[in-house]
């Protein structure tokens, strides 16, 4: 009885791992939807637009304030996956109406760019 007990409690663990492995990357791609999204709309909008948003900003678009809290842990590590994994972002320090904000920037080259050599 003990080993079926076992059993069990490791197949929940793996369970909730792998939902929230799946939680992590799914949001994951809808901050690199955001800021695409931010990006092709400053190139082709006309006007003084940034080219990077705040942290906090995406956050706020992608979560509820409601559920901040119970999607904290999800959104940390997804936010830690990005600054350590993804190229094609670039996490800066920028001060927007006086106060100091993590920002991402969108770093997809253009077609045809040519890399330096």
């Amino acid at each position: 009885m003990l080993i079926y007990g076992i059993f069990w409690y490791k197949k929940y663990k793996w369970h909730k791992v792998a939902e929230e492995q799946r939680k992590i990357f799914e949001m994951v791609e809808e901050i690199i939807d955001i800021l695409k999204k931010h990006h092709e709309e400053c190139l082709t909008s006309p006007g003084d637009h940034q080219t990077y948003l705040a942290v906090p900003h995406v956050r706020d678009m992608l979560i509820p304030a409601n559920r901040r809290k119970e999607l904290y842990p999800i959104w940390d590590k997804a936010v830690e996956y990005l600054n350590e994994n993804e190229s094609r972002i670039r996490t800066e320090n920028q001060c927007i109406s006086g106060e100091e904000f993590m920002v991402w920037r969108w770093l997809q080259a253009a077609h045809g760019s040519v890399s330096c050599l």
